[in-house]
């Protein structure tokens, strides 16, 4: 595959990563796909990252740079959500090389932003979802009592839920042991209608 390094910026580093992932869940069975929506949570090695890019504008050579870009990436396993009015759908992850863990929550709502309307299936006449994102170094012993504190980030994002909601992203750069990462989490709202699914590495 030949790519022209000149017509990729460096912001675009991350569709090597993609091509990384691309090409480790292609060698896995397909699933069947699931009975609602489906999330993750990745963690991307800016540092390893960027050795990634400066790889391929050294030699061109796209593989290379995928072999060290996969090095970049921590993904967990999705997990399904459960649709049901103010329900918390908490998932905590260890960060690697540290003390610090991830918490991620999908929570449904129709006592805030207003959508189109019903949407079949759905048991409420306006939804909207809230994603929360947040890197914590305090004990957590049940993580929905965690109190987060000025040492902990803490980033969040709502929406409207309908028939059209699909792919939600969010993500951002965090600092652990003076090394900067970014964190993300990749929501697939129309996951139920695919006719099969590749699972995460």
């Amino acid at each position: 595959m030949f790519v022209n390094k000149n017509q990729i910026p460096k912001m675009a580093l991350s569709c090597l990563l993609l091509l990384s992932a691309t090409s480790l869940l292609a060698q896995k069975p397909s699933l069947p796909p699931p009975k609602g929506n489906i999330c993750y949570v990745e963690i991307i090695d800016q540092e390893k990252a960027l050795k990634a890019w400066k790889e391929f504008e050294r030699t061109d050579d796209l593989k290379a740079a995928e072999i060290l870009g996969k090095k970049a990436f921590t993904r967990f396993a999705e997990f399904e959500t459960v649709f049901e009015e103010e329900k918390n759908n908490i998932h905590v992850y260890p960060f690697p090389n540290g003390k610090s863990k991830i918490i991620t929550n999908v929570f449904y709502t129709d006592e805030s932003m207003a959508s189109h309307g019903k949407t079949p299936g759905h048991p409420y006449n306006v939804v909207s979802i809230k994603l929360m994102l947040a890197l914590v170094s305090g004990k957590l012993n049940d993580p929905e009592e965690y109190e987060f504190s000025t040492n902990d980030m803490v980033f969040r994002t709502e929406f409207t839920y309908d028939d059209y909601t699909n792919i939600i992203r969010m993500h951002s750069p965090v600092f652990v042991n003076n090394k900067k990462y970014t964190i993300g989490m990749h929501c697939d709202f129309l996951a139920k209608d695919r006719k099969e699914r590749v699972p995460n590495f």
